[in-house]
């Protein structure tokens, strides 16, 4: 077909050539000619129009035709792309529709630039009722007409006509839909919240009484920050708006402490206002209050009652576990030795909140920064604990060799008592580094938190007391001993008439609860007498434990006493690996004489010259051993502390 076309063309192309050729050169460019020329013009001009027509009607059908066969066979890309890139097709109405048809296919009618362009233009045509390409059908493309619009006489352009509704009919159908839309509105609305839509809309609403107070904080003088903060807690209270919130208040006792009659009325202001907004004439929603304190015993009752703060939840200091806890979530923050164990510290801290754990870590990491450590080691875990719980090591303190000596026979005492008495604690550290104002101290620390102590465990505790002041009395006399053995003796009488008094734990006085600190308004002289004399009593069976123990463990008082001399500080291991290398042949019979707690035979009284030659054979046994010892177990006997 195409070849055809060339050929229709190429004889369409000489026969022309042949015309114009065989014509006079000046009847061509003339304005007037002979009559036969301008005929034989017009019959070739009229040939040669009505040759073209036909070839270009039969282009156009071949286009159109080659159109709806891409777009039988579902490609519609490919009718897009031809006939975007032939702009000879933009004036055939046929190509058009198939075009179009396409574009529908691909959904992208509305993307296509010559459809916007041939929309934009056709106003003006439509005027004069053109049809030329079809134009009038891309006027109300895609909506309702009553005018069809008709293309050629070859490709019709099919329209679907509606006729439009008349103003009252949609004045009368928006109505309907209006009053229907208020119904169903109205129906779900009772049904769902159970209120109309007039009340919804305010028409039946019923008038609250509001409560408006213009109280201002002016007790809180000299504080700006907390009468704005105070302030803004009414606001939020006051304006539901502001809910769903929280609002914490902490040492709420500062301002919700218990009213005084004798105190000024502007005193009473804040705590007043305070109550009114948490319990008001209309009901706050989506409001929650917290507070905390310290001290719940100041707390105003009303502040407490039910309808305000009625529930009251009690948060007590982590125990041993949750101690450990805390310490491993602040020392994944610095870099820990291989050596640190966090349950010894836990142990060693009880009664320490979660900031007193975060300081202990931060003056650890200190200490060790100031040693120049990669890493913080246990050392520097035991520094920080001990300066938090007894104060800073007094290095600039003078302290003589004898008053040292006296201190490490006084710490060693208390340590073999503990060692060697049934229900004591576990021995974790002796040192004689003083710090605060005592000049040494044993630490003993539980396996768990304690929530009770049974009575085997206080008579150890007494004894434990008892230790220093025995040792002092076994190795310098009666006539040397110190004050240093005052808080041990003043803790050892508080909890032995805590024993009497609260415990019920003394057989003469019996199962009775007395208040010793009341003046003796509660008790008889009687009582108070006999209650004396059970505290003395428990005393002196402490004293002569703990002497009885010191007087078999001479050996193990010594050794200890010497190593505590050249290291300072011990721990808990090192000791037991001292008195084991000693293997003190007494340790069976002394168990049996404290499990019985039986009375000891006080010795007689040692000659001063005997006493003394035995004491110095006796350190010098004790120094050689030492000396051995720490020879072969130096690395284990490394000072905890400085």
């Amino acid at each position: 077909m195409v070849s055809s076309h060339e050929r229709e063309l190429s004889s369409l192309r000489s026969l022309l050539f042949r015309a114009y050729s065989s014509l006079p050169r000046g009847v061509v460019g003339a304005s007037a000619g002979g009559g036969a020329s301008l005929e034989q013009s017009r019959f070739q001009s009229s040939y040669v129009g009505s040759f073209a027509r036909r070839v270009r009607d039969r282009d156009e059908f071949n286009e159109v035709a080659q159109l709806r066969e891409l777009f039988r066979r579902n490609d519609p890309e490919a009718v897009i792309r031809i006939f975007e890139s032939s702009p000879s097709m933009h004036s055939n109405p046929s190509a058009l529709t198939e075009y179009i048809k396409a574009l529908v296919k691909v959904d992208r009618l509305d993307n296509s630039e010559l459809v916007r362009t041939l929309q934009r233009g056709i106003t003006g045509a439509s005027r004069e009722q053109e049809t030329f390409g079809g134009l009038i059908a891309f006027k109300n493309l895609g909506k309702p007409t009553k005018d069809g619009a008709l293309g050629t006489a070859g490709a019709p352009i099919h329209t679907i006509s509606t006729e439009r509704s008349s103003f009252k009919e949609q004045l009368w159908s928006t109505f309907r839909t209006i009053a229907v839309g208020f119904l169903l509105i109205s129906g779900v609305g009772a049904l769902i919240e159970d209120r109309g839509i007039g009340k919804g809309l305010g028409l039946h609403e019923e008038v609250q009484p509001s409560m408006d107070s213009s109280t201002k904080f002016t007790d809180v003088k000299g504080v700006d920050e907390a009468k704005a903060e105070l302030e803004e807690i009414v606001h939020y209270l006051r304006d539901p708006k502001c809910s769903p919130c929280i609002i914490f208040i902490d040492e709420i006792d500062a301002i919700g402490g218990s009213r005084n009659p004798k105190d000024q009325q502007y005193m009473k202001m804040t705590l007043n206002q305070l109550l009114v907004e948490l319990d008001g004439f209309k009901q706050n929603e989506g409001i929650i209050v917290v507070a905390a304190t310290n001290f719940p015993e100041s707390l105003d009752k009303a502040l407490v009652r039910p309808g305000r703060f009625d529930r009251h939840i009690v948060v007590p200091n982590p125990d041993v576990e949750g101690r450990r806890q805390i310490l491993e979530s602040h020392m994944s923050k610095v870099l820990k030795a291989e050596d640190v164990d966090l349950m010894i510290i836990a142990r060693g801290t009880p009664g320490f909140s979660g900031a007193d754990l975060a300081n202990l870590v931060n003056v650890a990491a200190l200490k060790a920064a100031m040693d120049g450590a990669k890493d913080v080691t246990m050392s520097d875990l035991e520094f920080a604990k001990d300066r938090i719980m007894m104060g800073s090591e007094r290095k600039s303190a003078v302290i003589s060799d004898e008053s040292r000596k006296l201190t490490a026979f006084h710490e060693g005492g208390h340590a073999l008592v503990a060692i060697h008495t049934e229900g004591a604690l576990p021995v974790h550290k002796a040192t004689i580094v003083p710090r605060g104002m005592a000049l040494g101290m044993v630490s003993q620390l539980p396996d768990k938190d304690e929530t009770s102590i049974s009575r085997k465990q206080m008579l150890a505790r007494l004894d434990v007391c008892m230790g220093g002041r025995v040792a002092e009395e076994l190795i310098f006399g009666e006539s040397e001993v110190t004050s240093g053995a005052s808080s041990d003796l003043e803790q050892a009488t508080k909890l032995a008439r805590a024993m009497v008094t609260k415990f019920g734990m003394s057989k003469e006085v019996g199962l009775v609860a007395h208040n010793y600190d009341d003046n003796g308004k509660s008790m008889s002289t009687e009582t108070r007498l006999l209650i004396e004399r059970e505290v003395k009593h428990l005393l002196e069976n402490a004293y002569n434990n703990a002497k009885n123990i010191l007087t078999v463990y001479n050996k193990e008082l010594h050794a200890l006493a010497n190593a505590l001399l050249q290291h300072e500080t011990l721990s808990g291991k090192q000791i037991k690996e001292l008195l084991t290398d000693l293997n003190s042949p007494q340790l069976k019979k002394h168990h049996e004489v404290v499990g019985k707690q039986s009375q000891p035979v006080p010795p007689s009284p040692p000659n001063p010259a005997a006493s003394a030659a035995a004491a110095a054979a006796a350190a010098a046994a004790a120094a050689a051993t030492a000396a051995a010892t720490a020879a072969t177990k130096g690395k284990d006997m490394a000072p905890v502390g400085s």
